[in-house]
């Protein structure tokens, strides 16, 4: 049976990366992101890959005006994928001190005025029955570790991770799901990007990877493509 899904900020990275697998399946897709001319690209490859239908919005998600327009637009999805926007290009920890509180209030709104504001609208007319939200969320939230690069968006995220058991068993009730995913370090262009604003010049894909991994630790970095695969099934594997 053909279903349709909603992808916040699918013109890349997770978002585009969970759009595509949707239309592997042969789906229906409605994508929001803020570059017309990203949306486009992100349209003809998910044709091409076998999407039913591919609906583009172009807006701020941020915005509280054009967020009410979607809800008005847009309802009854089998699943909203909402991933992105960026309060920063390269990320909160890298902002000059005397652009500190204007950037940390949009990463207020990132991290948790906009997640929140989708939690409710799926909660109602947003999903259709049996429906599940997934928010794309940050590592390791249960311990915003001080001496980390990403000490600020993780303390950010900390007051939507206080909320989720609430709206979990509220989404019980409604019979759709939640899923909340924490990605360590996934490559994306915004990785890639806060690579780049690193080093101070710009590197290869390969060399984003490698400075990331020597930047944070680890072992291993995913692409989106192989996280959303492992995700999806760790999924499929709960419910069965």
């Amino acid at each position: 049976m053909t279903k349709k899904h909603l992808v916040l900020g699918g013109s890349q990275g997770i978002g585009f990366a969970y759009a595509a697998k949707m239309a592997t399946r042969h789906d229906h897709l409605t994508l929001v992101a803020r570059r017309p001319a990203m949306l486009g690209d992100a349209k003809a490859r998910l044709l091409r890959e076998g999407a039913a239908s591919v609906r583009t919005l172009n807006g701020d998600l941020l915005d509280h005006g054009f967020r009410t327009n979607l809800k008005n637009q847009c309802a009854g999805f089998d699943s909203i994928l909402a991933s992105g926007p960026s309060p920063a290009i390269g990320g909160l920890e890298i902002t000059a001190k005397a652009n500190w509180e204007t950037v940390s209030l949009q990463g207020c709104r990132v991290c948790l005025v906009y997640p929140v504001d989708v939690l409710e609208w799926a909660l109602g007319a947003g999903l259709a029955d049996h429906g599940r939200l997934i928010l794309i969320s940050s590592a390791s939230v249960e311990e915003p570790l001080a001496d980390t690069p990403f000490l600020l968006s993780r303390l950010f995220r900390v007051g939507l991770h206080e909320l989720i058991p609430l709206f979990e068993s509220r989404y019980k009730a409604a019979s759709k799901a939640l899923h909340v995913w924490k990605p360590e370090v996934v490559l994306t262009p915004l990785s890639i990007e806060f690579a780049t604003k690193i080093v101070g010049h710009e590197i290869s894909e390969q060399e984003a990877q490698n400075i990331l991994l020597n930047h944070l630790g680890g072992a291993e970095i995913r692409t989106a493509g192989d996280y959303v695969s492992y995700e999806l099934g760790r999924m499929e594997n709960d419910r069965s």
